[in-house]
């Protein structure tokens, strides 16, 4: 029976122990938040969409409109519309958007152009930012307009 009871007050000392132990722990939790308006149903914000996407395609559709096109689609709407769909660029582009949130796809445009910006100035630069504006629509995802505006250095 003396066997028992020291067993139980052992017992009892550990129970009490690991309960002190316990109060002086302290768990931190890091919660990682995207604002509604980023997070894409696909997974991500629109920046992480972009990243993962890459749009090179995109890329060398604007470069290959300006290119072959001289100002950019400058002449208007259609003659930009014809330039870019005849770009072997264009339809992996759509596809390269078709993959990301529809969100997104215009956040996706913009990046592509900002970084075009770099490279071209002037009136080239006003006839790829009104291409990129319908690039969604051309690419068939319904009536989409990207409001793309001119970024100042």
């Amino acid at each position: 029976m003396a066997k028992l009871a020291i067993l139980g007050a052992i017992l009892g000392a550990l129970l009490v122990m690991s309960r002190a132990v316990t109060a002086n722990r302290a768990t931190i939790t890091t919660v990682n938040v995207d604002e509604p308006e980023n997070q894409g149903r696909r997974g991500g914000s629109c920046y992480e969409q972009v990243q993962r996407q890459g749009l090179e395609h995109c890329e060398q559709l604007f470069e290959d409109a300006m290119m072959y096109g001289g100002q950019g689609g400058q002449g208007g709407q259609g003659e930009c519309m014809s330039e870019m769909m005849q770009s072997r660029h264009f339809r992996p582009c759509c596809q390269q958007l078709r993959q990301m949130d529809d969100r997104c796809r215009c956040e996706g445009v913009r990046q592509v152009v900002r970084q075009q910006m770099g490279e071209i100035r002037g009136q080239g630069s006003q006839g790829m930012m009104r291409c990129a504006s319908n690039l969604p629509n051309m690419c068939g995802f319904g009536p989409q307009h990207c409001d793309i505006r001119a970024i100042s250095y």
